[in-house]
């Protein structure tokens, strides 16, 4: 389950790979499923330059990242914004900035940002899931 990773993971995705540090969490589960492994952040990566129909992805939502969202709304590292999305706060960005600075930590993870970085917009997780806005 690795609490402490998943926390660090969300600050690192909220500080990254968002605008405004702020991001629905549907977002994060498709970039939490993006970041698992090699093949599915190709293939999120095919998705969003139009190499591949969003459709075809099969996004598997997380519940222990909710969860993790939850520890670091505790820790005060995030918020939560009208029941749907996550602000990343100060003290969540300093420490987004540390694990991003740090050799060795989620190495992994710092390729996918760097990939994906905000290329994964609100608008293109709605249309993955056929929600109208």
């Amino acid at each position: 389950l690795r609490p402490s990773w998943r926390v660090g993971l969300v600050v690192l995705l909220l500080r990254y790979c968002s605008r405004a540090k702020k991001s629905t969490i549907a977002r994060l589960q498709v970039l939490n499923w993006g970041v698992r492994d090699s093949q599915t952040s190709d293939a999120l990566q095919s998705a969003i330059d139009g190499r591949a129909e969003p459709q075809m992805l099969i996004v598997r939502f997380d519940p222990f990242l909710i969860r993790a969202i939850a520890y670091a709304a505790a820790e005060g590292l995030v918020a939560y914004e009208n029941g749907k999305s996550v602000k990343l706060l100060d003290e969540g960005s300093a420490l987004a900035e540390e694990l991003f600075a740090a050799e060795g930590a989620f190495v992994r993870e710092k390729q996918f940002i760097a990939r994906i970085g905000r290329s994964l917009t609100e608008a293109w997780v709605n249309t993955l899931f056929g929600w109208k806005t």
